[in-house]
């Protein structure tokens, strides 16, 4: 570090040490006190807090001025040096002998004075940046969980945010998972806050400059996997725009820029028929819909205007059939909660608890509808199996509302609320009790995996799955199961591809993991004649009636359908199980075969322990030799299911105790990806529900 008389100062790590030390020292009383930076004669720094010049002379030969500019020009260089920090933290660089001599000249009565309490407010925004710079980047993953220290970070989180995302080097990346993310990151909800705009233009950029690169080279599946990602119609208006330019200027050919343009076509659907939905004046909104998009040019191209309008047209009928409806005011939840805990801002409070809401409807934990019912009227509502939606809200109001560090939440008392019924008596747990600490370490450890997860992936090899659900999510070769295609069909593959695979389940099982069959019939035919030519004798759907997917097999009784070669009847149903004749047309060979809906279990979301516990007991029924499995992805909630079976043997055997619990956890897990690929258990709450589990099953194995 150079003096403040030549040189530069350093924005080190050392002189941070000194002044967090002097300022550690200082009480309450102190913070009118002064910070100095001095610089010895050796060069060394000496950093001190006192009352300046008027309380260090000693002798009367010295001279007062003298020592009075010396010690307000050691002030001007812990200010100097406590603002660069401020904004830059401790990145190595170093203020410039200009910013001194400018520190150094300013008249002493306009200088601003580095007091204590100043000191400590420009240190704390410096840290953050450092946390910010230092927090893990080495995937998107880890930049996108960093969203928050960005944001605190001002300024110098927007060029860090810019240099982490340029080492991934995303533009030039393949990655279906890491095309994914980015394009999800663009509508992650930090980055929707105006203090964010910065922020989300250095992901916009870094998303139309890979979006543009895709383009140039003609890879189509990554582009795709990014487009479909992509919700935000300006995002990608945007790229075609920019496209088009470059095409017109470089006269160029763009090989599948017609993915970008179909794109924009959907999304501009989309929002016609959210602006038509919101339109309570308009009587007809199928036709309205239709006449908006026919006014709309897509393309110069006749044919090609016309496939875009098409597309159009079918994502806004889509829409309007299953609108996605926003969030409904959740004031009147925030105010009873916020009324019976020590909230100390109540605005702040209402903020978070919305946003977190929100959330929680995203990945299903709540419904829109339960939403709506519990603010208006404040009912309680239990779901079978499943914690009642009013405890889940409990404990979000009481960890938003309790500082890391604070006392015992107060119970609320019983009131009367303004609303169509009276609240129910909430009695929470003690904020200490709270399972926070098992969540966060759930979290970390879930975090943890993904790195383990990458290197037992690295040199796996998967196949190509046509007319499948999901692009992005592949299927692992060497436990893709075989599907042998009928000689009548159209095929003349000796083997036909489907995307499931093979469970390291149980060594005496036939047990598959796979997707929900998409709208087709040849996709269902395979579903079909994988299960019958794996004599599959149930098949466990785990998906909700909510997620509105097309049945790939009949509702009615004893009407036959033909799924390309397969014959399909339903027998005999009960609330969960169905029961069906399978017949393969080729052979006319028969097989029986049950589907068991599992009803309380939405995506992405976790099914209480005792729910999950059910299901496990019958996976693992003697009788029982070969199951398939699937959800609407066939990785998330199927892998769970699946892991949950082999943690239940594991305990049988002892192989699984309390102490071995979390590490035999994450070994079931990487056994489960390495078949499925690197979403199988896809969510940290998941995770938690096979931790919540295994503590069930341990306690019920202790018992007499």
């Amino acid at each position: 570090m150079g003096t403040i008389k030549g040189g530069s100062l350093s924005i080190d790590s050392n002189t941070k040490r000194q002044i967090e030390q002097a300022l550690k020292n200082a009480d309450e009383s102190d913070k009118g006190l002064v910070v100095r930076i001095k610089s010895t004669k050796n060069g060394a720094i000496e950093v001190l807090i006192d009352r300046g010049a008027k309380g260090n002379v000693f002798s009367r030969n010295v001279n007062k001025a003298a020592l009075q500019k010396k010690s307000d020009n050691n002030q001007a260089a812990a200010m100097l040096w406590l603002r660069q920090y401020a904004s830059e933290g401790a990145s190595g660089a170093e203020i410039s002998q200009e910013s001194i001599n400018t520190a150094l000249n300013t008249p002493l009565m306009k200088r601003e004075v580095a007091t204590v309490e100043k000191a400590r407010l420009l240190l704390a925004q410096g840290n953050i940046i450092d946390q910010a710079r230092n927090a893990p980047h080495d995937n998107l993953g880890q930049i996108t969980r960093n969203t928050a220290l960005y944001l605190k970070s001002g300024n110098a989180g927007v060029r860090l945010l810019k240099e982490h995302l340029a080492a991934l080097d995303i533009v030039n990346s393949n990655d279906a998972e890491t095309l994914r993310q980015l394009s999800q990151m663009l509508g992650h909800p930090q980055l929707k806050d105006p203090a964010a705009t910065e922020l989300r233009n250095v992901v916009a950029q870094a998303w139309q400059e890979t979006g543009q690169n895709l383009v140039r080279k003609g890879v189509k599946s990554p582009l795709n996997t990014m487009l479909d990602n992509a919700d935000n119609l300006g995002d990608v208006e945007s790229l075609k725009n920019s496209l088009q330019n470059e095409a017109r200027e470089k006269k160029i050919p763009l090989g599948n820029y017609g993915l970008v343009q179909n794109r924009f076509a959907q999304l501009t659907g989309i929002q016609k028929a959210r602006d038509i939905i919101a339109d309570k004046s308009v009587p007809d909104k199928k036709q309205a819909i239709v006449d908006a998009l026919r006014n709309i040019k897509f393309s110069k191209r006749t044919n090609q205007d016309a496939k875009l309008r098409t597309a159009a047209q079918a994502s806004a009928l889509t829409y309007l059939k299953n609108p996605q409806p926003a969030l409904p005011d959740t004031d009147a939840l925030a105010t009873y909660f916020s009324k019976n805990l020590p909230v100390e801002d109540e605005a702040k409070f209402k903020h978070q608890f919305a946003k977190e809401l929100q959330a929680m409807v995203k990945t299903g934990e709540l419904t829109i509808d339960v939403l709506e019912r519990m603010n208006e009227q404040l009912i309680i509502f239990d779901t079978p199996n499943t914690e009642s939606h009013e405890e889940k809200l409990t404990k979000l109001a009481m960890l938003l509302a309790a500082p890391p560090e604070a006392a015992p939440a107060k119970t609320p008392s019983e009131r009367t609320v303004p609303k169509r019924a009276a609240p129910p008596k909430i009695t929470p747990r003690k904020t200490s009790e709270l399972p926070r600490s098992k969540s966060i370490e759930n979290r970390k450890r879930f975090n943890e995996l993904k790195n383990l997860t990458a290197q037992r992936l690295m040199n796996i090899e998967y196949v190509e799955v046509k007319d499948e659900r999901f692009k992005d999510m592949r299927s692992p070769k060497h436990s893709n199961v075989p599907v042998v295609p009928s000689r009548t069909t159209s095929s003349a593959q000796q083997e036909d591809k489907i995307h499931a695979n093979f469970m390291p389940f149980d060594e005496n099982k036939t047990a598959i993991a796979t997707q929900y069959p998409a709208e087709n019939p040849k996709s269902r035919g395979r579903f079909w004649r994988m299960a019958f030519q794996q004599k599959t004798q149930m098949v466990v759907d785990l998906t909700q009636d909510e997620e509105q997917l097309d049945h790939y097999y009949p509702d009615k009784p004893d009407e036959p359908t033909h799924y390309d070669g397969m014959e399909v009847t339903l027998l005999n149903s009960t609330d969960n199980t169905h029961t069906y004749k399978v017949v393969d047309t080729e052979t006319n060979e028969i097989r029986t075969v049950k589907r068991y809906h599992y009803k309380d279990w939405v995506d992405h979301g976790a099914a209480s322990a005792e729910g999950l516990m059910d299901l496990t007991t019958l996976l693992n029924k003697p009788d029982l030799e070969s199951v398939t499995v699937h959800c609407r992805a066939g990785v998330g909630r199927t892998a769970t299911v699946f892991s949950a079976a082999v943690l239940q043997n594991k305990i049988r055997t002892g192989e699984l105790n309390a102490a071995n619990k979390d590490q035999v956890i994450d070994d079931v897990i990487l056994d489960m990806r390495t078949a499925r690929g690197g979403s199988a258990v896809q969510t940290s709450s998941q995770r938690l529900l096979l931790s919540n589990l295994v503590d069930l099953m341990l306690e019920k194995s202790s018992r007499p």
